[in-house]
């Protein structure tokens, strides 16, 4: 009986939408027709009985009073009339013919290559004319459309901004601050030559992220503020908001206007996508799912339920898909979801009906229905394009994939069984970040997701559960021959779709789960929640509860939210927030030890690579290398090389043949501790040629290898190994500074000053550059180019706020050094009204003053220092030699001295200054047992010279006084 109504059925469509005025219908087909006929009005029937349940009605009839619920009842009558009027209108089939029909009538043929030319005389413009039908009910959804925006807006601004005091965390550090793409020096031609990062594709060190057009909203930012990173994040929320209002436009074609506005509200206040809006590199997200939903709605104005094609819609369907994966990868999969849309929304095909359509297709082309083959077109264009699309992607990548380690992808490296499993467990796992997003971290890598390695861990029930709901969702939206099911298909699409690229399924990531990929599916999974809300408000009962329920999920995710966005505000909330949910990721804590080690804070820094070793992939995360790095720069020689040959044991080379990024590393630190022996200098030369051999774009080691030559006094080989760097990555300003510094060194101004200049052109604002220029051109402030320089400094400095007072100190040395004294205090002053206890400031006033012999203003800034910083062996020395040069207060200068060497008593040069206020108050004993003392410390010619001398003088002067005394008893005598 199935098979008869099915076969009744298509019969019916065809004669239906191909039957044509003058051509005849076979007579064996009659009677087929007449069923056909009687069992497709049933279907039709059924499915508005079903289907065309406005839920907002059911609100509207549920809330009315008593007393007005007749006049409630009747406008929500009118409502639906309109709405089913309006889907009849839509589903108005086109009289067209099959491929086989009898064409030789002049009008049958000109309607049949009209229909597949997609002329416009066929029939008119749906949706001009719909453009055009603005009645009252129109007017009032454009209002209540940009309420509802407003209301989004509103929402959004109080969810996210607190965001615009974030500052650059993260990866926002390498795909902002450090990128020259954003650079107004760099052509707009290099972006679609480089990675996000700003790395040349070709590169090793590219990740292989290509999202041009996402780096050129950071370029645009840059051109507004550089970096100042509230625009940023300003931009990222206002791109929020926008593809809210996208999705409460997009999703009215699958649901009530109510309950597309609650989509939105939802999607705008999730938690998950505190990531993607409040971390900046997290734009690429929001940039192309707004591109993504433009395509969808675009595709939607190209066709219709068995219509002809628009082609324009379609070129600007595939413009807008290009765009959005220039945006970011995933945003191809916009491809499949349009694809989806055209099947199971468009055209209301259920697998059932498109496996008979298939069927036709093959035994018998010659009855495929012309809106088939439209169908089939337009989805064949698309997928053309991505095909091409995805070729090109290849071509730029030069057909490399990325090189990730293992400690951040663990599963990637895993073997059978448990790759499988650990994989198959992540989709839950991901489905439940959206269900319940209140325990999140910015970095899963590691052992955060410890591995599946067995089928009887418990975890495989979630990943069954997980499976079986999916595909009891899928099969109903595949099998379904109503409303519902097709509005779950459309969810499906959303939600798997855009997730596909970072599954780990058909290529390895650099990342176990990353929360700002849950972006784009989040839509799907809102759809979903609706859908069941649309389900349970059809009973009145539940009303009441349901939305209760709904405002506090709003309420309680955007709460969650705000609260979510304070921990993206610094480096250190950032990771001691991922540490609170799990103490197991050893990159958390080696990037929480980095954060307290490039503040000074030492043994914070230490406590956290400690605490990082515990880790599984301690060794692989580069824990021995940390910790062995900070040793040395704590000056513990012995315990730096201990653990960094400890590395070097363990950090064992990859599979492949390519080595890890800290056991490279390990071989420039053991350089740079043999370095400080003169005789280890082969060595350290050594290493450093292997750490480039492993890794030849190792920045540090080309800049360290130069260093040594230099010491070497090699200065070719020392120029030479940075040009070589050069020819690798041209606009690296480090290097072309550090070459700048060479020339600098070897009086070579004008070749100094060319690599400064190269450096400056990438990055203006590069204080190092603009100081060593200011530096080679200071003999003179009259100095017309000097003049030029310094005044293009200033400009860095009023444009500057978080370096300010470091670039007012340079400043500052700069005019002292050219004995511009009075600008050099002016720029001191000024440092320390940003900060009032800085001690370079102090010191720096205090020395100025002393060189303009004011040695009293001299010794309130000196004095100053010592009461902040009285563990500072350098200010207690700068204030006793005020004391013994400038005021002549010897037994001042000696305490000054005394507590310097309590400090540090290695401190050569406080002792020599003992001895020479011992000398200066003639206590020239005392003075030679004190050179001898430093003489044994420090047995440089020039202190034994002066122990010489004083010893000499120590004798004539005993000699003399031998003399006298001799003199004076004879006297006596006589």
């Amino acid at each position: 009986m199935y098979i008869y109504t099915n076969q009744c059925v298509h019969a019916a469509l065809i004669i239906r939408y191909c039957y044509q005025p003058g051509v005849t219908i076979p007579i064996e087909m009659s009677s087929l027709i007449t069923g056909a006929e009687q069992a497709t009005d049933a279907l039709e029937e059924e499915e508005a009985a079903e289907n065309y349940d406005d839920v907002t009605n059911i609100e509207n009839i549920d809330s009315a009073d008593e007393d007005g619920d007749t006049v409630e009842r009747q406008k929500v009558e009118e409502e639906e009339e309109n709405y089913h009027e309006e889907e009849k209108d839509e589903d108005q089939p086109i009289k067209e013919t099959t491929i086989d029909e009898d064409v030789s009538g002049d009008t049958s043929h000109d309607l049949v290559t009209q229909s597949m030319m997609g002329d416009e005389t066929l029939e008119g413009s749906t949706i001009e004319q719909k453009k055009r039908q603005v009645g009252p009910n129109n007017v009032e959804r454009q209002k209540m459309f940009i309420i509802c925006s407003i209301i989004l807006f509103v929402v959004c601004i109080n969810c996210f901004f607190n965001s615009l005091q974030c500052g650059f965390v993260f990866d926002d550090n390498k795909a902002v601050i450090s990128n020259l793409d954003l650079r107004p020096s760099t052509p707009i031609w290099d972006l679609f030559k480089n990675d996000f990062w700003g790395t040349p594709l070709t590169s090793d060190r590219s990740h292989k992220s290509y999202r041009p057009l996402t780096v050129l909203t950071f370029r645009w930012n840059y051109f507004l503020g550089e970096l100042e990173p509230g625009g940023y994040h300003f931009f990222n929320m206002i791109f929020h908001w926008i593809l809210c209002v996208l999705i409460l436009h997009v999703f009215k074609m699958f649901l009530s206007d109510w309950l597309a506005f609650i989509l939105s509200m939802l999607f705008a206040v999730h938690p998950i996508h505190t990531d993607a809006v409040s971390g900046i590199v997290g734009r690429a997200e929001s940039l192309s799912s707004i591109f993504a939903l433009s395509a969808l709605c675009t595709y939607s104005m190209a066709g219709g339920y068995r219509k002809r094609t628009d082609w324009h819609y379609i070129w600007i369907t595939i413009t807008l898909a290009v765009m959005a994966t220039l945006c970011k990868e995933q945003g191809i999969t916009i491809v499949a979801v349009c694809c989806a849309y055209e099947i199971f929304w468009s055209q209301k095909i259920s697998l059932w009906e498109g496996l008979d359509l298939l069927k036709s297709a093959v035994t018998s082309p010659q009855h495929i229905p012309l809106w088939f083959v439209a169908s089939v077109f337009r989805m064949l264009a698309l997928l053309s394009s991505a095909v091409l699309l995805v070729v090109l992607r290849i071509i730029i990548m030069s057909a490399q994939l990325p090189h990730f380690v293992r400690y951040d992808n663990p599963i990637a490296f895993a073997t059978a069984p448990t790759k499988q499993l650990s994989l198959s467990y992540l989709f839950p796992l991901n489905f439940w970040l959206l269900v319940y997003p209140y325990k999140l971290i910015c970095d899963y890598s590691g052992s955060t997701i410890p591995l599946v390695t067995k089928v009887t861990d418990p975890r495989n029930l979630a990943t069954l559960n997980f499976i079986g709901g999916l595909g009891a969702l899928t099969y109903l939206a595949l099998t379904g021959r109503n409303r519902l099911s097709r509005q779950i298909a459309m969810a499906l699409a959303f939600l798997v779709f855009p997730f596909l690229p970072a599954s780990n399924i058909f290529f390895p990531v650099g990342f176990v789960i990353a929360e700002r990929i849950l972006y784009s599916p989040s839509i799907g999974f809102s759809m979903l929640v609706v859908i069941g809300l649309q389900q349970i408000l059809k009973y009145k009962k539940f009303n009441h509860l349901m939305y209760l329920l709904l405002g506090t999920t709003l309420f309680l995710h955007g709460a969650r939210t705000a609260r979510r966005n304070e921990d993206w505000i610094s480096k250190e909330s950032l990771f001691r927030a991922g540490l609170q949910v799990t103490t197991d990721n050893a990159k958390l804590w080696l990037n929480l030890g980095h954060f307290y080690e490039n503040t000074g804070q030492k043994q914070e820094a230490l406590a956290c690579y400690n605490a990082s070793f515990k880790s599984e992939y301690a060794i692989e995360n580069g824990a021995l290398t940390e910790i062995g790095r900070l040793h040395f720069s704590m000056g513990d020689d012995v315990m730096s090389e201990y653990y960094l040959s400890q590395a070097q044991k363990y950090m064992a080379p990859r599979g492949n043949g390519r080595y890890s990024p800290k056991y490279v590393q390990t071989f420039y630190h053991m350089a740079m501790i043999r370095a400080k022996n003169e005789s280890q200098w082969p060595e350290a030369e050594n290493m450093l040629k292997k750490a480039i051999r492993l890794n030849n774009e190792y920045e540090d080691a080309y800049k360290a290898l130069s260093d040594l030559y230099l010491s070497m006094n090699e200065f070719h080989k020392a120029t030479g190994i940075l040009r070589r760097y050069l020819a690798i990555d041209p606009r690296n300003c480090k290097i072309l500074s550090a070459l700048g510094r060479l020339y600098a060194i070897g009086k070579n101004t004008n070749e100094a000053l060319y690599y400064f200049e190269q450096c400056l052109s990438y990055s203006p604002s590069n204080e190092n550059a603009q100081y060593n220029v200011a530096l080679i051109l200071e003999k003179g402030t009259g100095n017309e180019e000097t003049e030029k320089l310094i005044n293009r400094y200033k400009k860095l400095i009023d444009s500057s706020e978080s370096n300010k007072a470091a670039y007012l100190i340079k400043l500052g040395e700069v005019y002292r050094k050219s004995g511009d004294y009075e600008n050099a205090l002016i720029c001191y002053t000024k440092t320390l009204e940003l900060l009032p206890d800085d001690k370079q400031a102090l010191s720096a006033l205090g020395v100025t003053h002393k060189a303009r012999n004011d040695t009293l203003s001299a010794r309130v800034y000196l004095q100053r220092v010592v009461e902040l910083y009285p563990g500072d062996d350098k200010a207690w020395q700068r204030l006793g030699e005020l004391y013994v040069d400038g005021l002549e207060a010897l037994q001042d200068g000696l305490k000054c001295f005394q507590n310097c060497l309590r400090v540090n008593p290695e401190n050569l040069q406080c002792e020599h200054n003992i001895c020479v206020i011992m000398v200066r108050a003639k206590q020239y004993n005392d003075a030679v047992t004190c050179m001898e003392r430093l003489s044994k410390k420090n047995p440089s010619e020039s202190t034994l010279a002066v122990l010489e001398k004083l010893r000499t003088y120590v004798a004539k002067q005993e000699a003399k006084k031998a003399e006298i005394d001799s003199q004076v008893t004879l006297e006596i005598e006589d």
